[in-house]
């Protein structure tokens, strides 16, 4: 939104008593657009005392660029939580969230990337996310899951947008953010290990017109031949390389993440934040990302579709657009199987139901939803079926 900056030398005009009143900013933001932090210099400073990260102490923002606005996040996340997120990886058995190859873009991806949905610790950074991005309560429905990636020696993923393109004619899904749509608007990336300066690995923008670099990337490309490249001679990775070392990046460094902008705050397409991840040419590089949505994520109520085509979304599955019905679960603590349940629509995790919670949720008609045990069974499951639009009660 706009960026309306109030002097202390309007204050003072005001009212002389208050001379040594601190700068407020004020941030007008149009009604159905998300909040956006607007930097007007780098190493700029937002304190954020109303969200708090590792151990209570509050999240604080720094400026690393303007054009597109990148921020290093301090305080969201700490090295036990980047330790706990790559064992969690390790272990995982489920083939939907493991760690695998991409098979259709080899091309451009050639790491390996898996998701955590449901751990104490992803859940907490999505909170804290969610937070820190000026939302008031957590929706569920405005975020994708934690997505855990892990770069081999040479691996990469090649310059790309977060925002997302769907073209085809079968898409109910309404992506124009510009308008009434939704899209990613904002990605955090998560740095769960350390990476050398020389050892690659960076994440790049390379739209920046301004660069931290000395190189050209003729110049880089040279002098990574000469140190004995790693790297095909001519590939793509190769390229890149050359690119990563002269143009601005972000070194990973354990516990430290970034923030930054898909979308400008009228919600086009901001091009500034095409970017990628840099071949690595030692050791092992973890991370984690994370994508906040302007609107809610298709699959989830009141999801915004193109006009003109919400018939074709089917009542029986996610996405449909009957009159949505207020449901409550309730976890009566009756159950010794139930002391950490968990509630999922569909395969989708939705939150905690332990012992004594309660989640109240909107669905519609025809939606599943199901009570998982720690272990993941399925303890109990409801089909939502037509009737009143109001009150209804699950329990378990």
């Amino acid at each position: 939104g706009e960026h309306l900056p109030f002097e202390e030398e309007d204050l003072e005009k005001a009212d002389c008593s208050v001379s040594s009143a601190p700068k407020l900013e004020i941030y007008a933001v149009p009604a159905g657009r998300v909040f956006h932090f607007t930097p007007k210099y780098v190493g700029e400073i937002f304190h954020l005392d109303h969200a708090r990260g590792s151990h209570g102490n509050p999240i604080a923002l720094s400026v690393l660029s303007l054009e597109p606005p990148v921020f290093e996040i301090v305080n969201l996340f700490d090295a036990e939580d980047a330790q706990t997120l790559i064992e969690k990886s390790l272990n995982e058995k489920n083939p939907k969230y493991k760690l695998t190859r991409p098979d259709n873009d080899a091309k451009r991806k050639t790491m390996e990337s898996g998701w955590d949905v449901q751990s104490p610790v992803a859940k907490l950074l999505k909170r804290r996310t969610l937070a820190m991005l000026g939302f008031d309560e957590y929706y569920e429905s405005h975020m994708d899951g934690l997505q855990i990636v892990r770069y081999n020696r040479t691996k990469a993923y090649s310059f790309h947008m977060d925002y997302l393109y769907e073209d085809s004619d079968k898409e109910v899904y309404d992506f124009q953010s510009s308008e009434r749509g939704g899209n990613r608007f904002a990605s955090i990336i998560f740095y769960l290990t350390d990476v050398d300066d020389a050892h690659g690995g960076e994440t790049v923008f390379p739209r920046m017109p301004l660069h931290n670099k000395t190189l050209t990337k003729k110049q880089a490309i040279r002098k990574i031949r000469e140190n004995g490249n790693q790297l095909k001679e001519g590939s793509w990775e190769e390229e890149m390389t050359g690119i990563c070392q002269s143009k601005f990046t972000i070194q990973p460094k354990k516990s430290q993440a970034i923030l930054f902008y898909d979308q400008h705050p009228n919600g086009t397409i901001d091009l500034m934040s095409y970017h990628g991840g840099c071949p690595l040419l030692k050791g092992t590089k973890w991370i984690a990302n994370l994508w906040a949505w302007n609107a809610a994520r298709a699959d989830f109520a009141y999801a915004p579709f193109k006009r003109g085509q919400a018939e074709q979304v089917e009542t029986s599955g996610p996405g449909t657009l009957s009159a949505p019905i207020t449901v409550l679960f309730f976890n009566t603590g009756q159950n010794p199987k139930t002391e950490r349940a968990t509630l999922y629509w569909f395969e989708q995790y939705m939150g905690s139901l332990a012992h004594g919670e309660s989640i109240r949720f909107k669905t519609y008609a025809g939606h599943i939803w199901h009570v998982k045990d720690r272990n993941g069974n399925i303890l109990k499951t409801w089909k939502i079926s037509d009737g009143k639009t109001e009150g209804q009660h699950f329990s378990v």
